[in-house]
């Protein structure tokens, strides 16, 4: 496997963290606030991967590394080497503890590039721990501007998802419709500011901790994969990387649909915009033991996530890849609220089996009783019928 086990994507998603992580600690300089905040930026994919500076002076350059088997002074030297540093500031950041460091020479680091220290003794993060630097720094600011939601973690929740919201937002529509010379993703110190101190969109921080916790559940498969908990080859990571890239990339009414198509037995008639928590939408474990379970292990029939964001297979015939977790007790519960289920619609192809958990059988027979259904909408349901995940691997492979 390679050192770099965490896909581009992902660093996207961390250095995103990293450049705000940064922008907060700028903020809570000693006479900041005396400064006028617009004068100040964040920009990333400019100068290595995130810089922050005042007018047009850079102060700081940062290149993230997000590799999961990076222990070595090594992976890091051609980095190194052509580090595209500034008059300021030249930082690197780990994900690991680089355990050689102390043998880097002048020769080997000629910008004089230094780890970034998170911490008293700590010069590295982990990927899924950075959020607890943010927060803390959140916290930090709010207590100096005495601000009455100091202390409040689900307010810091909400500034934290809302940055990365915005940032989403900026990389996708500048990856969208620019080449990487042209991109502008750059946020002014002072938008930093008021996103901390201004109460956050509940609704845009709901759906991207959605998109956070697709990105932790990457990193959990990530280190599996490193501790060789799972065996998969290089070529078909790159294909599970990829189909989790797409998901992780659709826009937000997309990514709705596609959680809708993925549990229907739980999204029964919701509307996302309206709930006030997410799990009906979204679980990690279920995501993770049944969703990627499949997507890990299927290597002979190929993947699709189609422009109605069903993922399915089709191999003689279709497979709709589902999170839907199993009990024997809940199964007829899950079949009604399935065919009940006016959000979803599988009528653009012919849907034979849904993959879950362990249900076995037709859905139509699962159900307490057939539901009268509009015949152009979702399907007949005596063409549906459950399929347990190991049953369908092996049909599939």
């Amino acid at each position: 496997m390679s050192q770099n086990a965490t896909a581009s994507w992902s660093g996207y998603s961390h250095q995103g963290k990293v450049g705000l992580l940064i922008a907060l600690r700028k903020l809570n300089s000693p006479g900041m606030n005396q400064e006028d905040l617009n004068d100040y930026w964040l920009d990333y994919e400019v100068q290595e991967d995130v810089r922050i500076g005042k007018s047009t002076l850079t102060l700081e350059v940062h290149q993230v590394k997000a590799y999961v088997g990076g222990i070595y002074l090594a992976s890091y030297t051609d980095a190194l080497a052509t580090f595209n540093h500034c008059a300021g500031g030249n930082f690197i950041h780990s994900i690991v503890d680089i355990v050689n460091w102390n043998n880097l020479t002048p020769a080997l680091n000629p910008h004089t590039v230094v780890r970034y220290p998170y911490a008293l003794n700590m010069n590295h993060c982990p990927l899924g721990e950075i959020e607890v630097y943010i927060k803390q720094e959140i916290q930090r600011f709010l207590h100096v501007n005495g601000s009455l939601h100091e202390g409040n973690d689900s307010y810091a929740d909400g500034v934290y998802f809302q940055f990365l919201g915005k940032l989403d937002e900026k990389i996708r529509e500048e990856h969208r419709t620019k080449t990487k010379i042209n991109y502008n993703i750059r946020f002014s110190l002072q938008e930093i500011e008021n996103l901390v101190l201004h109460s956050p969109n509940y609704q845009k921080t709901r759906i991207q901790g959605i998109r956070d916790n697709i990105y932790h559940t990457y990193v959990s498969l990530v280190h599996d994969i490193h501790d060789g908990s799972i065996n998969i080859s290089d070529t078909h990571q790159e294909a599970v990387e990829s189909a989790i890239e797409q998901i992780s990339k659709l826009e937000d009414v997309k990514l709705v649909r596609f959680l809708q198509n993925i549990n229907p037995h739980t999204t029964c008639n919701l509307i996302f915009d309206k709930i006030t928590e997410t799990s009906a939408f979204y679980n990690s474990d279920n995501f993770y033991s049944i969703f990627l379970y499949v997507l890990i292990r299927v290597t002979g029939s190929p993947y699709k996530l189609d422009e109605s964001e069903i993922p399915h297979y089709f191999r003689d015939k279709s497979y709709l890849l589902s999170s839907i977790q199993s009990s024997s007790t809940d199964i007829w519960r899950h079949a009604e609220k399935i065919l009940n289920n006016n959000n979803i619609d599988f009528s653009a192809y012919e849907t034979d089996f849904i993959i879950t958990d362990n249900y076995n059988g037709r859905i139509g027979d699962a159900a307490k009783a057939i539901i009268e259904r509009d015949s152009g909408k979702f399907f007949h349901a005596k063409d549906m019928i459950f399929i347990p995940k190991v049953e369908a691997i092996q049909q599939l492979n």
